[in-house]
């Protein structure tokens, strides 16, 4: 049977069709991605196990369900099959990870409606570089960028040279921001959001607390203000500003004693032995555990 036609073009038959359009679909596959927007079960796609964005910096997620579900989903998401490269953070079972539209996943996942979604078949590099754009046009903070940074390279696929290119970074650079995967978990538990902690800041944070413990408390201490943004300046004075009250109030205890026994008392700077310590028979071995003493008093 003769096929029609329609404006001098011939209308194929619909198996026709439907080859032509496999094919379409296979070479664009072949070239590293598909262009059809695809409505997706948010159950069967998790996130990226090397991307890690804190609830502290996503925004309002309800406030976004609601424009998705009353306005539509302005962009598609983008998601690639789960594999060894691409491992999903804790739903094993998904067939796919999320590269880029993070926020709008958890949006329509909160609703529980089908998200928008262009599937790519991407090599590791091209999704690093996917999620280092997008991390650019949303804003993210240095933490989450610093702590994305470490995951990479934790998984050996990539170099900090090769990193640090594809993240527009000096290798310096670079390494401020993996100084977030080196601050303690209790500091960070304490300052909470990390929105406003520069990668800068995160360097005089590692510095600081490596110092001493009562440096480490220092900081805790001052979790808040460091969570309101202030500089690695105002932090380093801060601390030393509460390390000099420790100091003071630490003097302030007049009396050095061992078993209810005083064994010297404070004067200004000095320090007076008493009588009964002096007269110690074992006078070099008293010395030693005095000095031991004094420091396990003054710190």
């Amino acid at each position: 049977m003769a096929n029609k036609k329609n404006n001098g073009f011939s209308l194929k038959s619909e198996t026709e069709n439907k080859v032509i359009a496999g094919r379409l679909v296979d070479a664009k596959e072949a070239m590293g991605y598909v262009n059809t927007v695809e409505a997706i079960d948010t159950d069967n796609i998790d996130n990226w196990v090397y991307r890690d964005r804190k609830d502290f910096e996503l925004g309002n997620i309800d406030e976004l369900a609601y424009s998705i579900k009353k306005n539509g989903q302005a962009q598609p998401i983008v998601i690639t099959e789960q594999n060894k490269i691409f491992t999903a953070k804790s739903n094993k079972k998904a067939r796919y990870v999320v590269i880029a539209g993070y926020r709008r996943w958890l949006a329509c996942k909160s609703i529980d409606i089908k998200v928008e979604a262009i599937i790519k078949k991407l090599s590791f590099n091209e999704a690093v570089a996917c999620v280092v754009d997008e991390n650019r046009k949303e804003n993210v903070s240095d933490f989450s960028k610093g702590m994305f940074y470490a995951k990479l390279l934790e998984s050996e696929q990539i170099t900090q040279q090769e990193l640090a290119q594809k993240v527009g970074l000096t290798l310096s650079s670079l390494k401020n921001f993996l100084s977030f995967c080196r601050i303690k978990d209790d500091i960070i538990e304490a300052i909470g959001d990390m929105v406003k902690v520069s990668s800068r800041t995160a360097i005089e944070i590692v510095s600081i607390s490596k110092k001493s413990e009562n440096h480490h408390k220092a900081l805790i201490s001052i979790a808040e203000k460091i969570r309101n943004g202030i500089g690695e300046k105002r932090i380093k004075n801060e601390v030393e500003l509460i390390l000099k009250k420790v100091k003071t109030l630490d003097v302030s205890k007049k009396v050095i004693e061992k078993n209810n026994k005083k064994l010297a008392h404070i004067t200004g700077n000095k320090i007076n032995l008493h009588k009964d310590a002096v007269d110690n028979k074992n006078y070099t071995k008293f010395l030693k555990d005095f000095e031991n003493l004094v420091i396990n008093h003054f710190g």
